[in-house]
């Protein structure tokens, strides 16, 4: 079992990097702003001193200038690390890493809660959606945050049967917030949530204090850091910054903000297809039926439901605020769709040695019409924008 593990991983290490040579062997420009962006901060602190990675600045030619006090630079660390090994692009290789950990983290969490062949089923539906299609040529924050998400609720589903679990909760926890910042707080409301689902022991919480602990002394070193390299503070103006960009929408009229739940909710169906069409027809058939809700749709109501939930309440909405919404959405939605489709679960009960290998020759294919086609799959609901 070992071995065909070590196989498998050798495998997808020699698929992401075909994944990465494909984009980068033509120098196909990734394509929204923050992409860009970010992949010319990561560039730049990749040929200056490691001592200095925690002050990135604003690439030449931006609208701004100066330090880049708008995020945490953690998130570029990665990505700088890889361009210091000879990757041009490292924050594209650094993309495709993250992706790959998305998928093995919903696989896992998704085979907890509802069984080996639907954890299949989830990582092909949410390999094959519109956002990930369209997150596979990304360089911005989504598929780390998502990934420390999903790890977060992996480890708390784990909990009961490894005591270090507790630890990687906290690490995911952790990890969330020095690649989200401010945002990735929304982690705790949602990760409470499914510890109520999922486990009610008052002892876990003590990990949740960890957690916050964690968070809030890596925030006084990385604040101390900063202020040794620049003479300046970090998180002040940061955090003028985040909640500016709040303030400036706060104007808005009420209506818009209760609309809120409908342009998340119609966002996660058009992006998480065809798995968020599983759910929502499981979710209808449990309601028509009056049957409890299986332990796989609680997952994604504790996760998708409380993200959407917390971000409504912002008049300032982004289909990318609830990332990590549309990764869980096809848990349940796999395990609706094999069972009206009972081959389908054949074929994946079936197939199980070749499936790791079926999707990275899927990702192979798709990656080259994405970047052919320029394939961009935008925002379902213009008209509440």
């Amino acid at each position: 079992m070992l071995e065909r593990r070590g196989v498998v991983a050798a495998a997808w290490a020699i698929c992401l990097l075909l994944l990465y040579w494909m984009v980068a062997s033509i120098g196909y420009p990734l394509r929204d702003p923050d992409s860009t962006l970010y992949e010319g901060i990561a560039a730049q602190l990749s040929g200056r001193p490691v001592r200095e990675w925690i002050a990135p600045l604003f690439p030449p030619g931006r609208f701004k200038e100066g330090l880049f006090l708008e995020h945490l630079a953690v998130f570029f660390w990665p990505a700088a690390a890889l361009g210091k090994l000879g990757f041009s692009r490292g924050a594209l290789l650094a993309n495709f890493l993250y992706f790959a950990g998305c998928l093995y983290l919903l696989f896992k969490l998704a085979a907890s809660v509802a069984g080996e062949a639907v954890a299949w089923a989830a990582v092909w539906s949410y390999a094959l959606s519109p956002l990930g299609i369209q997150y596979l040529l990304r360089a911005n924050h989504e598929n780390a945050w998502a990934m420390a998400f999903l790890g977060g609720f992996l480890c708390l589903r784990e909990l009961p049967r490894s005591r270090w679990s507790g630890v990687g909760f906290s690490i995911a926890a952790l990890c969330a917030f020095a690649v989200k910042g401010v945002l990735a707080l929304s982690f705790f409301p949602a990760m409470l949530a499914f510890w109520l689902v999922v486990s009610r022991r008052f002892r876990d919480l003590r990990w949740f204090v960890l957690a916050a602990l964690l968070i809030a002394a890596f925030a006084a070193a990385y604040e101390l850091a900063f202020r040794r390299v620049t003479g300046q503070p970090f998180f002040a103006p940061y955090v003028a910054i985040q909640t500016g960009y709040v303030a400036a929408f706060e104007h808005r009229a009420l209506f818009q903000k209760l609309l809120n739940p409908v342009y998340y909710l119609a966002n996660i169906l058009w992006f998480a297809l065809p798995g968020s069409v599983g759910a929502a027809l499981g979710f209808w058939r449990a309601l028509r039926r009056r049957e409890p809700l299986r332990l796989d749709q609680w997952t994604a109501i504790s996760g998708s439901g409380t993200l959407v939930v917390l971000l409504s309440a912002m008049t300032r909405r982004a289909v990318r605020y609830i990332f990590p919404a549309y990764a869980l959405v096809h848990v349940p939605g796999a395990r609706t769709l094999l069972e009206l489709f009972p081959g389908v679960r054949g074929f994946f009960q079936g197939r199980r040695v070749l499936l790791p290998y079926l999707l990275m020759a899927a990702l192979l294919v798709v990656l080259p019409l994405r970047v052919a086609f320029d394939l961009r799959f935008y925002r379902f609901v213009r008209i509440f924008e």
